[in-house]
């Protein structure tokens, strides 16, 4: 996702989506309906492909005339064991994380960020790889890399004034993400995983969507521009008491 922003106030004018999927119009008109935008404009393509990203990155330029932020988010996940693992399931998660987040950080970097004097790179990470997760060496492996290359990036986009930084999150309630590590629909009525998982998080809290968007808006702001090359860690605590992994723990037994 990319954004064109007025960064002094954080009015958001434009958002830009490259998506791999469905149709967004729906969500691009709830978008503009719900929050504001002025433009919410997207674009079908596969991240793992250079030639795709690119193309996306420069009809962006082409209808908006540039790019201020862009945000790394594309993610592939499932719970396997090792040995279960196959090298083709391996190798498309670092592709769509990893793989993706390089090519859409130069092609932004190139056309774009390091010609306007500045701007912000955030990459999605997790706190998984950070203690070792059961059936998640997939995406530790990818999101690992990704940290690894947020400081790489922060050291040579750093003289154009371009800041690079990571969010970490951790548990965060109403996502896919939690749902398909839980294997739970049910996010908010009882739940028994869900209440341990909570009592396990120093703040007794599942995160929500609204910690990370407060979060990247932050890394966003001039507020934050001495701020890059940081892992900054939205999980509530969770992975201090020495565990990254929420996930079910019946599933996680029958492995």
């Amino acid at each position: 996702m990319v954004l064109h922003t007025s960064l002094q106030n954080m009015v958001v004018k434009y958002i830009y989506f490259l998506v791999t999927k469905r149709s967004l119009s729906m969500q691009k008109k709830c978008i503009e309906d719900d929050y504001g935008v002025g433009v919410c404009e997207y674009t079908s393509g596969d991240v793992r492909t250079s030639r795709s990203v690119e193309e996306g990155v420069l009809r962006c330029i082409d209808v908006f005339k540039r790019i201020n932020i862009l945000i790394n988010c594309a993610a592939g996940n499932f719970i396997c064991d090792i040995l279960n693992l196959s090298v083709k399931g391996f190798k498309t998660v670092l592709e769509i994380d990893t793989v993706g987040t390089f090519i859409a950080s130069k092609h932004v970097y190139t056309h774009a960020l390091q010609h306007t004097g500045g701007g912000v790179i955030i990459n999605i990470s997790m706190t998984l790889h950070y203690t070792g997760t059961h059936s998640q060496i997939h995406a530790g492996a990818a999101k690992a890399a990704i940290d690894a290359m947020t400081k790489h990036m922060a050291v040579e986009f750093g003289h154009t004034h371009v800041n690079v930084n990571s969010i970490a999150p951790g548990p965060i309630l109403n996502t896919q993400g939690i749902h398909k590590l839980t294997l739970t629909n049910n996010q908010e009525g009882p739940n028994e995983l869900l209440d341990a998982l909570k009592e396990s998080i120093p703040l007794k809290r599942l995160g929500t969507v609204d910690d990370l968007a407060n979060t990247a808006l932050f890394l966003s702001t001039k507020e934050a521009n001495y701020i890059t090359g940081s892992i900054i860690v939205v999980d509530g605590g969770h992975w201090l008491n020495g565990t990254s992994s929420f996930l079910n723990p019946l599933k996680k037994s029958s492995l």
